[in-house]
């Protein structure tokens, strides 16, 4: 307001009875308040509260104050990488847009620009707060939520604990005797003829695989694959719960009006739980199997001042490690035998894979070192993952001023 104005109003009040200030006190702040509203709904008529606008980079324009929030509300989880590619076609490589409680989101698909976010320029971006405290109730303190020291720290600890050796061990003693659990689970399948949700036996796979690596022992999810097991039931739904908050701004605030929260609550309170009395029952009973799984190695190693991993710190770790392995490996499957039988597949694809399994395996199970001669079922991965990455998206934020490969 200028100057002249609030001197108008100062000579009014002086002029005015008690009574008329009042009154004129009541309408001079109604119509300030109304005047800061329609400034506020103007600075941003189509970004987010909070968020600065752009001009140098396109995207859809959003509603005054949340942004594009009703938009990503509206489409269904399903949908939203279809989204992205149809903003990527439309904008471009690079486009952005903004929602309320996440503010200004910059879309990237430029190869260049990826590496140097990933790779060149690693530690000028950070998860940061927003990703962490979204993620926590599943990630905790662990690898895949921390920045900096905590970040670097955990990755040197890791790559003491996976090696080739580890992975042999893994291979040979756990993937091959859940595999054939597997197998023979479709082979009972195949004589009922009874459909299969293949994606979700993958994961129950995985789940189980990861857990014996993780914790010395499997979750049972493949004992009986139509029965629920407790700790997967609330794994799952807490990972699909957390998938989503990104895409729902203020998710707090919608998990509360829905009742979303209680089960976030239920949940992590079975996994946490589950990892606990794992964790303590060893500290109580000692470990004295040949091959070390996850826990008892990290168990073994020191923190920075040379202390024992807490408890928490063991908890947070291992989950880490399931929650990676076990969602990658079961979408990567699920893609790839997907492209292979879908109906407009190249039937030699499967003939030519079957071949080399023949061939290299004979009536042997698969070993470490027999899996890095099928050359061409590497090759069918490795397209799968380029075509339906297992981690499509991946999000970091500026830490410090950088200059990326687009300007």
């Amino acid at each position: 307001m200028s100057s002249s104005f609030l001197t108008y109003l100062t000579d009014a009040f002086k002029s005015s009875t008690p009574l008329q200030q009042v009154g004129a006190n009541r309408g001079t702040v109604a119509k300030a308040l109304g005047l800061y509203i329609l400034y506020i709904i103007f600075k941003y008529r189509d970004t987010s509260f909070g968020t600065r606008r752009v001009t140098n980079v396109p995207g859809p324009r959003g509603l005054p104050l949340i942004g594009s929030l009703l938009m990503f509300l509206r489409t269904p989880m399903t949908q939203i990488s279809q989204m992205h590619d149809y903003y990527h076609d439309k904008f471009g490589f690079t486009w952005t847009y903004s929602i309320l409680g996440l503010g200004r989101v910059v879309m990237c698909n430029e190869p260049a620009a990826i590496e140097h976010v990933l790779k060149t320029n690693f530690w000028s971006y950070e998860k940061g707060p927003i990703l962490q405290h979204t993620m926590e109730d599943l990630l905790g303190q662990g690898i895949f939520g921390a920045d900096g020291h905590q970040w670097k720290w955990q990755r040197k600890m890791a790559s003491h604990i996976f090696n080739v050796k580890a992975f042999r061990d893994y291979t040979e003693r756990v993937f091959v005797q859940e595999s054939q659990t597997v197998c023979n689970y479709f082979d009972k399948m195949a004589d009922t003829g009874a459909v299969v949700d293949v994606h979700d036996i993958f994961l129950k796979f995985t789940l189980d695989s990861f857990g014996e690596v993780s914790f010395g022992q499997s979750f049972g999810c493949l004992v009986d694959p139509e029965k629920e097991v407790e700790f997967a039931a609330a794994f799952d739904r807490l990972n699909g719960i957390v998938g989503e908050r990104l895409f729902k701004g203020p998710w707090s605030i919608v998990e509360w009006l829905n009742g979303t929260d209680k089960k976030v609550v239920k949940d992590k309170k079975i996994i946490v739980d589950f990892a606990l009395n794992i964790i303590r029952k060893r500290r109580e009973e000692g470990y004295d199997r040949p091959q070390k799984d996850l826990l008892q190695l990290f168990m073994d190693l020191k923190d920075d001042n040379g202390e024992p991993l807490s408890d928490e710190d063991l908890k947070d770790a291992v989950l880490n490690f399931i929650i990676a392995g076990r969602d990658t490996t079961a979408q990567a499957m699920s893609w790839m035998f997907y492209l292979m039988h879908r109906t407009t597949a190249d039937k030699n694809i499967v003939v030519k894979l079957r071949e080399e399994i023949d061939t290299v395996l004979g009536d042997n199970t698969p070993t470490y070192e027999s899996s890095k001669e099928m050359k061409y079922a590497e090759a069918c991965l490795y397209e799968a993952l380029r075509l339906y990455p297992s981690v499509p998206r991946n999000m970091r934020r500026l830490a410090q001023w950088c200059r990326d490969p687009q300007g």
